[in-house]
């Protein structure tokens, strides 16, 4: 009877894996970047401090942090407020879940040793899925630096997109075909809600006077699954 029962719990696990939360560690910090956990106040980030799910990045005016999730990275640059969602692992696979409110990241996505990695940034208008990947995305406009995307806007029309190459939509067009010239960010004039608690506290508005090239809105979902 005792064996019995270790053979169905071990079935259990391989049907059901044990779930557990990871965490993601600040690995580089420069300038005002803030962290906000769920229900929480808004503290100063610094290296070595690791976050769980439901909390907030901000970044602020020419700051910028890079964090670490496994084998994987997220260079958040600065404006840029973004979301983890969803930190969990289990025995085959890492899953992250991201949500990019404004600005815009640069993630490495890499599986970890008998792991897959299933990774994930979303905003309204557009997804993109890739395997195995390094690449740029500011809601709009992805950019492939490794691996091959598949740029997929709300009406599921798609494009693939290649390393060293960019692709552009705005969520009912379809994505651009892929060029090689790197994206254009000079078209932007305001700085984006959301780089700190100061806009919160003050209404937001960014800083005034000159604003560096940036997005000028966060729109479409990139989805990473890396086998």
């Amino acid at each position: 009877m005792k064996r019995i029962a270790i053979l169905l719990a071990l079935a259990l696990l391989l049907v059901f894996p044990v779930v557990a939360q990871m965490r993601a560690e600040f690995t580089a910090v420069d300038g005002k970047v803030e962290y906000r956990n769920a229900g929480g106040s808004w503290q100063t980030a610094s290296v070595g401090v690791t976050v769980n799910e439901n909390t907030t990045i901000s970044t602020g005016f020419g700051a910028g942090a890079t964090l670490a999730m496994g084998e994987s990275t997220v260079e958040v640059q600065q404006l840029t407020r973004m979301v983890f969602e969803e930190l969990a692992e289990n025995q085959s696979e890492t899953t992250t879940r991201l949500a990019l409110n404004v600005g815009r990241i640069n993630a490495e996505v890499r599986s970890t040793a008998g792991r897959s990695s299933d990774f994930r940034v979303r905003s309204p208008l557009s997804t993109a899925a890739v395997r195995g990947t390094s690449f740029s995305f500011d809601g709009e406009t992805i950019t492939v630096s490794e691996g091959t995307v598949a740029f997929i806007n709300r009406l599921n029309q798609a494009r693939n997109v290649g390393a060293g190459q960019s692709s552009v939509t705005t969520g009912d067009d379809v994505p651009k075909k892929p060029s090689d010239v790197a994206q254009d960010d000079s078209t932007t004039s305001i700085a984006p809600i959301g780089s700190g608690s100061e806009d919160e506290s003050e209404g937001g508005g960014g800083t005034e006077g000159e604003v560096p090239s940036g997005p000028r809105s966060t729109r479409g979902t990139v989805t990473v699954t890396v086998q």
